[in-house]
């Protein structure tokens, strides 16, 4: 009869080879490993390991593009609710943001009086974002996103609109685990409408 090893002698040996490989080895009850067999499996376990950075960096990077997409949107959520303080999860103290054709602001102050200057004489606001393109570079990020904003207007301008369609250009940071946005720039395509902004 064909040689078998002792049950715990497979046992500690598919033990060893799980401690090794990252608990890749056959179970013990099957069959001792080795040869051919043990070259697959190490290649195979090898194979597993980089197939487990790869899933933790694609999470990883979806994860950070779920976050950059949320504060773009807590932006719009920010104005569109007249809740200007907000704007401090948005923003970094120092952010430069450049509205064209409105104004050009220094600091994370100057963004929240001129949002609310110009936004407190709407009745309502709608800010819509759409077409995000988002590029990481470890704790810097760039992105792009279209923007179709509704204006309400009030008094003498009541029940009149005006839209606005443009295009946002970012730069953000990861400060303490947090994106924000360090530079913003938004170009102006077209506008329709008039409630007396000034």
């Amino acid at each position: 009869a064909p040689f078998r090893q002792p049950r715990c002698a497979l046992r500690d040996h598919a033990q060893a080879l799980r401690s090794f490989f990252g608990g890749c080895a056959p179970d013990p009850e099957r069959a001792a490993v080795s040869g051919p067999e043990y070259e697959k499996l190490r290649h195979t376990a090898k194979a597993n390991k980089r197939l487990k950075e790869i899933n933790a960096m694609n999470n990883n990077t979806l994860a950070n593009l779920k976050s950059i997409e949320r504060i773009l949107l807590d932006y719009a959520t920010a104005l569109d609710s007249k809740q200007y303080h907000l704007l401090g999860d948005v923003f970094t103290a120092d952010a430069q943001v450049e509205y064209t054709g409105i104004g050009h602001c220094d600091g994370l102050a100057e963004v929240q009086a001129l949002v609310s200057r110009v936004l407190d004489q709407c009745a309502e606001t709608q800010h819509i974002l759409s077409n995000y393109r988002i590029d990481i570079d470890g704790d810097t990020a760039r992105a792009r996103c279209y923007l179709q904003a509704l204006h309400v207007g009030k008094g003498d301008f009541s029940g009149k609109t005006l839209t606005v369609w443009g295009e946002y250009t970012d730069e953000l940071q990861r400060i303490a685990g947090n994106w924000r946005i360090h530079k913003r720039q938004l170009r102006t395509l077209h506008s329709e409408g008039d409630i007396g902004l000034n």
